[in-house]
């Protein structure tokens, strides 16, 4: 009896109280639609797709058989072929996205806030084979952020469940001034930010926050937090996003940072937005700022 689950390349989302997407990979256009018939059991399915339990074809088609698709059977084996589902003996890097990460020699440190969308992306990079370091997010003291000593290429990952200016900004100095690549990861009220991926002399958190606070942008709810974070300085409750957005985005984010361990460039001079009330993705041009290239750059407000 073959054991089946569904691939981690493919990113389930909720479009609707009772219809979920099942998108591959971020930039895609292939997908599935489902509806189901009621919201719980939408949530049965999501809960479903993002445990990536192990089951038989036979006991997977049962499940579905039981929140209402008539056809489980043959959508299961439509799923298979498509990829969607993956045998549960396959190994980490399945999917040819990221076979390239097993070969690239890179030290990752991942540094989170120990809330949901950390805990998240650590539980993704592991199911894509991805080995990092995972550390807490240091109350202040960045002398002994790691200094990197013997590790060539080493990429620094910040995740956070709130933006916080003032922190990444420190974060985003303490790797540059040691030479170290780094992604900020970080939610804000309805969506999230991936990037950009500042290395060496590229665009980074720092060119991407002046240029956002000067800009005139479509975003401009986004735009009002940021300015009051960065008045504040501080770490502010608000509201986070519902638990299945927050759980697509962790999936989003930890592709992205697979794809860029893999040598691809899309993070590079970009940062990926996502508005989780439309579920739209936008790649923005993040420009060079001056300041950027001072590793010496003043970590104070401006």
């Amino acid at each position: 009896m073959t054991e089946v689950r569904f691939n981690p390349l493919w990113i389930p989302v909720r479009s609707s109280p009772v219809e979920v997407m099942l998108i591959r990979g971020p930039f895609s256009r292939m997908y599935l639609r489902l509806t189901f018939s009621s919201i719980e059991s939408t949530d049965a399915f999501l809960n479903l797709a993002l445990s990536r339990t192990s089951l038989s074809t036979e006991e997977l088609a049962s499940r579905l058989e039981e929140l209402g698709n008539t056809q489980a059977l043959d959508e299961v084996e439509q799923w298979k072929r498509m990829g969607v589902l993956i045998p549960a003996s396959a190994p980490p890097a399945h999917a040819s996205l990221v076979g390239a990460c097993l070969d690239v020699q890179r030290s990752v440190l991942l540094f989170t806030d120990q809330g949901k969308l950390g805990t998240l992306v650590q539980t993704d990079l592991k199911a894509l084979g991805i080995a990092f370091t995972a550390l807490p997010v240091s109350s202040g003291e960045y002398e002994d952020y790691p200094d990197g000593s013997g590790s060539e290429g080493q990429l620094s990952v910040l995740v956070l469940d709130t933006w916080i200016p003032d922190l990444i900004r420190r974060h985003n100095h303490a790797t540059r001034e040691r030479g170290h690549d780094f992604l900020p990861i970080y939610l804000v009220p309805d969506g999230g930010v991936i990037g950009p991926l500042a290395t060496g002399s590229t665009a980074g958190y720092l060119s991407f926050e002046r240029q956002w606070a000067a800009r005139m942008s479509s975003w401009m709810a986004w735009r009002a937090w940021y300015l009051y974070a960065q008045e504040a300085s501080v770490e502010i409750s608000i509201d986070q996003p519902q638990a299945p957005f927050v759980g697509w985005f962790g999936h989003l984010a930890a592709i992205l940072l697979a794809r860029a361990l893999a040598g691809e460039r899309t993070l590079v001079n970009t940062c990926v937005m996502v508005d989780f009330a439309s579920l739209f993705i936008d790649a923005v041009r993040v420009y060079l700022h001056p300041a950027e290239m001072d590793a010496s750059a003043p970590r104070s407000e401006f």
